[in-house]
């Protein structure tokens, strides 16, 4: 990594403010030059998350345009993350305490069809549902793709590959003077 960096792209990539960036760079005794009027970072000299978000993001832009996995998924698959979405709809929309909901559900007074489609669940599975609905931006297909089942999806171990954020990663931090 060279050269200097806008705190306007630092702040996209962390997704703050510029104000807060500024504040964070303060508290932080990040290097910088100050150039047209704003400050400008060194990028070689940021602290690694930074520099981490930073990469991330440049590697992120290009796969925007894709549906982020929801295609690679299964019909029976892509039916289950529906069927989970409604579920999660239902109990956002029941003001009932997630304990409560989840025995209403199970007990088929919320809804018959995604019982018998889901079957019964935990409450430790509805808030790892909300949680993976959240982290994934709890909007369109990237949040659909996410409740996806992962039945079969090797973790670890042999014949596990890279995925393309991960390659590009390396290829930036570790490769990049090979």
């Amino acid at each position: 990594m060279t050269g200097y960096i806008k705190t306007s792209t630092i702040a996209e990539a962390l997704h703050l403010s510029r104000k807060q960036t500024l504040e964070r760079s303060r508290a932080e005794n990040w290097a910088n030059v100050k150039r047209k009027g704003g400050l400008e970072f060194l990028e070689n000299r940021l602290p690694e998350a930074v520099r981490i978000a930073l990469a991330t993001k440049e590697t992120q832009e290009p796969e925007s345009a894709g549906d982020n996995g929801l295609s690679q998924l299964t019909d029976k698959a892509r039916e289950t993350a529906q069927n989970r979405s409604a579920l999660l709809h239902d109990y956002r929309n029941s003001g009932l305490k997630p304990a409560d909901f989840v025995e209403a559900y199970n007990s088929g007074q919320v809804s018959k069809y995604l019982l018998k489609e889901l079957g019964q669940i935990s409450v430790r599975t509805l808030y790892r549902w909300m949680q993976e609905h959240k982290e994934a931006g709890a909007a369109g297909t990237i949040a659909l793709a996410a409740l996806a089942p992962r039945y079969g999806i090797k973790k670890s171990g042999a014949g596990v590959t890279l995925s393309s954020v991960e390659r590009q990663l390396l290829r930036k931090f570790w490769l990049q003077n090979t």
